[in-house]
């Protein structure tokens, strides 16, 4: 669990298929595939390490292709902040602010820009995502749309 947000599950594995693959040696051989995510880069890759030491023991061939880069929420970010601000005066209410366990675009851009970029991540209400399901609340489409005008004007004044 993350020290910095209560409740918010910082490192999580799991087991997403296990399947048989024929006979190595007269013994049954299977390739077993888990998924690691984190919100923190290093806890992301000290498990991962974690689990192919693991499988090495147990005489397993490990591969491990890369993950989506996890990305750590700062809840004293400026530009937090800013876009809190920016959307109260949008949606005309207080911003829900919070961190989900999930991979979002911005691990990704963290990930190549590097060093300590401050970023947030927002948008118009999606229900059922990533399902036949999904859906979205279109009314909440145009104060976000709005909100984003407005911050990047105030982000160009800032410069």
């Amino acid at each position: 669990m993350s020290p910095a947000l209560p409740g918010l599950v910082e490192t999580s594995t799991n087991l997403a298929s296990v399947k048989p693959i024929g006979s190595s040696g007269g013994r049954a051989a299977y390739s077993i595939i888990n998924t690691t995510r984190s919100s923190i880069p290093a806890a992301l890759t000290a498990e991962r390490s974690r689990i192919a030491a693991l499988a090495r023991m147990a005489g397993a061939e490990v591969h491990q292709p890369g993950t989506y880069p996890g990305w750590a929420p700062n809840t004293r970010s400026p530009l937090l902040a800013l876009t809190q601000e920016v959307l109260r005066k949008a949606c005309g209410r207080e911003p829900e602010v919070t961190a989900i366990h999930a991979g979002l675009e911005c691990g990704v851009l963290g990930s190549v820009l590097g060093g300590d970029v401050d970023m947030v991540s927002y948008g118009p209400n999606i229900f059922g995502a990533h399902s036949p399901a999904e859906r979205l609340e279109v009314a909440t489409v145009q104060p976000f749309w709005e909100a984003t005008l407005t911050l990047l004007g105030e982000l160009a004044n800032r410069r």
